[in-house]
């Protein structure tokens, strides 16, 4: 898993009720936040709910490795203060957590293990 993610608490939703008619969550914040929420791609048909398009942004590709399924891509995405709900349609994801508003993850690839972890930017593709 990502540093950035360490110390989160998430929810976790049963992947079989994801599938079969989608997984809605709701909450309550104080405060304004950052909600982020994993998304993995799978070719199995509503294994995996679609990444939504509007107002989220992409910050951690491959932040999270879960068993046999692919990386999850974190996307975040701003919460105001009081109710909210997040309902994505049939799929599994996964709420990671909430962060402050002003937290913002900073953009980027991650990897795991080995020299690969140790050298966590592209700039080696370029020397």
């Amino acid at each position: 898993m990502a540093p950035e993610l360490a110390g989160l608490t998430g929810i976790r939703m049963p992947q079989k009720l994801a599938m079969e008619k989608g997984a809605r969550v709701e909450f309550e914040l104080r405060e304004p936040a950052q909600v982020l929420v994993g998304f993995f791609k799978s070719a199995r048909s509503r294994a995996a709910a679609a990444p939504p398009k509007d107002e989220w942004e992409p910050v951690l590709w491959n932040a999270v490795a879960a068993g046999a399924h692919p990386g999850f891509t974190v996307y975040s995405h701003a919460v105001p203060a009081g109710r909210s709900d997040l309902d994505f349609g049939p799929g599994a994801y996964v709420v990671l957590g909430f962060l402050p508003r002003s937290a913002q993850p900073e953009p980027r690839m991650v990897f795991f293990g080995g020299a690969a972890q140790a050298r966590a930017d592209l700039d080696w593709l370029f020397e």
